[in-house]
C-alpha cells in the first residue's frame, strides 16, 4: 500500500489549524501543523509534504514569503492558500507567485476537499 499523501498546513490562528487538520485526517489526509511560517518551513524541509495549505496574515514571515521560498526551494510542493484577510490583488499575486488556488475563509470544505484530491 502506498503510503498517503502529506499535507502541510500553516496558520498562525490555533483553533483553526487544528480544526481543518481534524477534518482533514478524518477524510483519510495524513496532516502535518504549524502555526508560523518559520517552524511550516522546518516541518516542509523535514517532511516533504506534497502539498501546503497556507495562510497569507501570520506573524513573522508572512504568507506571501513563504509561498516565495517554496516555490524557490521546493518547486515540486504544490501550494493552496487559505485567508480571511487577502484582497483580490493579493490573491492574484499568490496565483502568479505558483500558487494552485486561493480561498476565503471560511472555506466550503467540499470545495476544498476537491481540490486537494485534484491536486494529489
Amino acid at each position: 500500500m502506498t503510503p498517503k499523501p502529506k499535507i502541510l498546513i500553516i496558520d498562525d490562528e490555533k483553533d483553526y489549524l487544528e480544526t481543518l487538520t481534524e477534518r482533514l485526517k478524518l477524510r483519510g489526509f495524513d496532516c502535518l501543523m504549524a502555526l508560523d511560517g518559520e517552524s511550516g518551513l522546518k516541518v516542509l524541509a523535514a517532511e516533504k509534504p506534497k502539498l501546503v495549505l497556507l495562510d497569507l496574515k501570520m506573524p513573522g514571515l508572512s504568507g506571501l514569503e513563504v509561498l516565495k521560498i517554496i516555490r524557490e526551494q521546493y518547486p515540486q510542493t504544490r501550494v493552496i492558500i487559505i485567508t480571511g484577510h487577502g484582497s483580490e490583488k493579493e490573491k492574484k499575486l499568490c496565483l502568479e507567485l505558483g500558487a494552485v488556488e486561493c480561498f476565503n475563509k471560511p472555506v466550503d470544505f467540499k470545495v476544498l476537499i476537491k481540490k486537494i484530491k485534484e491536486i494529489l
